[in-house]
């Protein structure tokens, strides 16, 4: 008679085929959620309850939700969402009149957000637990202006990592948005202490 798996190894089962599996959205770069499809983790979360419960588990510590009332349908039907499960968000302020407010108070452990902003006004409206990193996509107008209200936000005083991916920059000389055109597109660039920025970027403290 075989042993059966341990959980731990379920674990790395799932979060491997998790993480390795192509995206459900055709775009999860510009539009859409770069989670798998459900039907990859479906035949082993029908399993055992154990097997669904790490399933969940996994599935959810990324969570994707385009509205704050898809949080609150997810806490309703899955109170370890908030509690336990979900590490990272990936969230959308869509092109309206009017802008959501996030009420992310509910999810303990969260670490870090993916921000889809399509409205051309830049005002997170975020009540969140503190966050390290911050994935801001879709901006309209990145001036230093648009951005001075982040660290003012309620959970993203503190941030390690901010990352903003557009195709045009703001040119502090010209006050415009031309198109970044470069030889060979860079997989990513990093400053550090605001040097190589904006002098409006920079800090003022050494400290």
């Amino acid at each position: 008679m075989s042993l059966p798996l341990p959980p731990e190894l379920i674990c790395e089962i799932i979060y491997f085929t998790l993480s390795s599996a192509p995206p459900a959205s055709s775009l999860p770069e510009d539009l859409g959620s770069t989670k798998p499809s459900w039907l990859t983790p479906n035949t082993l979360s029908l399993t055992s309850r154990t097997y669904c419960a790490l399933v969940l588990e996994a599935w959810f510590c990324t969570l994707y939700i385009e509205s704050p009332e898809d949080l609150e349908y997810v806490k309703c039907y899955w109170p370890e969402v908030g509690a336990r499960w979900t590490r990272h968000l990936h969230c959308i302020q869509t092109y309206s009149g009017s802008l959501s407010l996030w009420d992310l108070s509910c999810l303990l452990h969260l670490s870090s957000i993916r921000l889809d902003w399509f409205s051309p006004i830049l005002t997170i409206s975020f009540y969140s637990p503190i966050i390290e990193h911050l994935d801001l996509r879709r901006l309209s107008w990145p001036t230093s202006e648009a951005l001075q209200n982040i660290p003012h936000t309620p959970g993203l005083g503190y941030l390690k990592t901010l990352r903003i991916m557009r195709d045009t920059a703001w040119c502090g000389r010209c006050g415009g948005f031309p198109s970044v055109q470069l030889k060979d597109r860079p997989t990513g660039v990093v400053y550090e202490g605001g040097y190589g920025l904006p002098i409006c970027y920079a800090r003022s403290d050494p400290t």
